[in-house]
C-alpha cells in the first residue's frame, strides 16, 4: 500500500463490475472507513463483505467510523446463470479453502447473500492466514452503516436454493452493528428473500467462548428502513431474541433471570410469570409481526435504538457481569450475555435494544464496582428513555 494510506480516514472502492465470484465479490478489511460506490455485483456468493477495524473496545473510545454502500447494482442470480455449470468449486488446497470459505444463508446455509450486516471490530482477524469472516477480537464500541440508492434484483429461490438480500455474519458471534437503508430500488425480490438472520451457534456455548448461554450477535441485530423503500414502509427489523426460551441447551429462560429481580421487598420470591409477559426484545404486539422466513420481527410505528452499556471498572476484562436482564415496562424481559471469552478475557459491553419513551430496569448478575457508561449514538435524533439500574450487592 502507498505510504499515505495510513493517513486516510476512509477508502473508496468504485466503478467495479464483479461477476460470479464463488466466495466474495468485494471483501474489505482495514482501519479506514469504507465507501462502496457505483459497483455492479452480479451472481456472487456474497456480493459485499466488510470489516472496519479499531479502536479496541477496552479503550472505550468512539471512532465514528462508517461503512457506506451507494449507487450500486446488486444481482442475486442473473438470467444467464446456469444451475448446472455455474457451481462453486472447491479446488483450492485444503488450507486456503478453509480460510477463505464463506457462509451462506437460509436453513441449509447455501443461499447467496447480497449484503452482510456491518462488522466493526477492535483489531484485524488474521485474514488471509485465518478464516476471512471469523472473529479473533472484541467488536468495536461503535460503527454506522448506510445502504443508499441501491438497485437490488433477482433474490429469490433459484436452482433449488433461496438467496437473500441482507444477512447476518454467521462467523461473528458477538455483535452485528446497526444498519440503515434508504432509497432502495427492488425488482424481482420475494419478500421472504429480503432478510436472513442466522440462529446462534450452539457449538459456541462452551467454557472457551460464550460460556453457558447463547452468544448475542444473532439475537441483537437491527435494521432501520428510514423511508420504507426496502420494507414497504418505514420501520425496523429485530431478531427473535427469545428463540427457544426455556431451553437448557441454550442457557436461556426463567432459570437465568438474576434472583434479585425476582425478590419482593419482604424477601419472598416473585414468580417469573408475574414479572414479565413476553420474553425477548421490546416490541408492540400490534405494531410488530414475526416473519418466519426472516427469523425476525418487522415493526412499523415503533422506533428501536441500540443502547450501549459499558463497565468502566479497571477489572472489566477479568470479571464477568452477565447475564444482564433487561426488563421493559413490566412487559418484556430480555437476557444479554455480552461478548464471548477471548483467551480468558471478558469485555463487559452490552448492547440493549430500546424504544422511545419507555422505561427499563437492567439487572447485572454481580456488582459494577466503580463506574459504567450508557450511550446511544445511532441514529442521531432525539430519543428519551427512563433507566433504572440494579445489581447484586456481592462483587
Amino acid at each position: 500500500m502507498p505510504d499515505f494510506y495510513h493517513k486516510l480516514s476512509c477508502v473508496k472502492i468504485a466503478g467495479f463490475t464483479i461477476f460470479k465470484a464463488m466466495r466474495y465479490g468485494i471483501y474489505y478489511q482495514g482501519r479506514q472507513s469504507i465507501i462502496l460506490d457505483q459497483n455492479k455485483l452480479i451472481d456472487n456468493f456474497i456480493s459485499a463483505f466488510t470489516y472496519v477495524i479499531e479502536p479496541a473496545p477496552i479503550l472505550h473510545k468512539f471512532s465514528d467510523k462508517f461503512y457506506t454502500n451507494n449507487n450500486s447494482l446488486i444481482v442475486g442470480q442473473s438470467l444467464g446463470f446456469n444451475c448446472l455449470s455455474d457451481v462453486r468449486t472447491f479446488d483450492l488446497n485444503f488450507n486456503s479453502a478453509t480460510r477463505i470459505e464463506t457462509f451462506g444463508a437460509g436453513t441449509n446455509l447455501q443461499g447467496k447473500i447480497g449484503l452482510v450486516w456491518s462488522n466493526f471490530i477492535g483489531a484485524a482477524n488474521g485474514a488471509p492466514y485465518k478464516p476471512w469472516a471469523g472473529l479473533m477480537t472484541f467488536n468495536a464500541v461503535d460503527g454506522r452503516t448506510l445502504f443508499n440508492n441501491l438497485t437490488i434484483t433477482n433474490f429469490n429461490e433459484q436452482c433449488g436454493v433461496k438467496n437473500y438480500v441482507l444477512a447476518t455474519n454467521r462467523d461473528n458471534d458477538d455483535a452485528q452493528h446497526p444498519v440503515m437503508m434508504k432509497n432502495i430500488h427492488i425488482y424481482g425480490v420475494e419478500n421472504s428473500s429480503k432478510i436472513w438472520i442466522h440462529r446462534p451457534n450452539l457449538d459456541k456455548i462452551n467454557i472457551w467462548d460464550c460460556i453457558d448461554m447463547d452468544c448475542d450477535a444473532m439475537k441483537k441485530a437491527l435494521l432501520n428502513d428510514l423511508d420504507g423503500s426496502f420494507l414497504g414502509e418505514p420501520g425496523t427489523v429485530i431478531p427473535q431474541s427469545e428463540f427457544e426460551w426455556g431451553s437448557q441447551k441454550r442457557g436461556l429462560g426463567d432459570f437465568r433471570i438474576p434472583k434479585e429481580m425476582l425478590a419482593a421487598p419482604n424477601g419472598s420470591m416473585i414468580p417469573p410469570n408475574q414479572t414479565y409477559k413476553y420474553p425477548g426484545i421490546v416490541r408492540d404486539e400490534n405494531l410488530c409481526q414475526y416473519i418466519h422466513d426472516w427469523q425476525a420481527y418487522k415493526c412499523h410505528g415503533i422506533e428501536h435504538r441500540v443502547l450501549l452499556i459499558e463497565s468502566m471498572d479497571p477489572d472489566t476484562i477479568r470479571r464477568r457481569l452477565s447475564p444482564v436482564a433487561i426488563h421493559v415496562n413490566n412487559t418484556f424481559l430480555d437476557l444479554i450475555n455480552g461478548p464471548q471469552d477471548l483467551i480468558l478475557r471478558i469485555n463487559n459491553n452490552f448492547r440493549v435494544w430500546i424504544v422511545n419513551n419507555d422505561y427499563f430496569l437492567k439487572n447485572f448478575r454481580i456488582k459494577i464496582k466503580l463506574s459504567r457508561r450508557v450511550s446511544t449514538k445511532w441514529p442521531s435524533s432525539v430519543f428519551e428513555i427512563n433507566e433504572f439500574f440494579f445489581h447484586n450487592r456481592k462483587s
